[in-house]
């Protein structure tokens, strides 16, 4: 319903909403302090890219 509102070629692309959740989730059940330091450890961490969906 708002697509036509965003841009295509411009801003970086989008996190989906199921995966934001889901790092949150990993974020507190693990005592992460921030979004961007679970961000790090899900780039790092194999366990976390499978259960965002993610590939390796």
């Amino acid at each position: 319903m708002v697509e036509p509102l965003y841009c295509e070629d411009n801003g970086r692309p989008s996190i989906d909403p199921v995966v934001l959740f889901k790092m949150v989730l990993i974020q507190h059940l693990y005592g992460l302090p921030s979004l961007r330091r679970t961000a790090e450890e899900v780039s790092l961490n194999i366990v976390y890219r499978w259960f965002l969906g993610y590939s390796l």
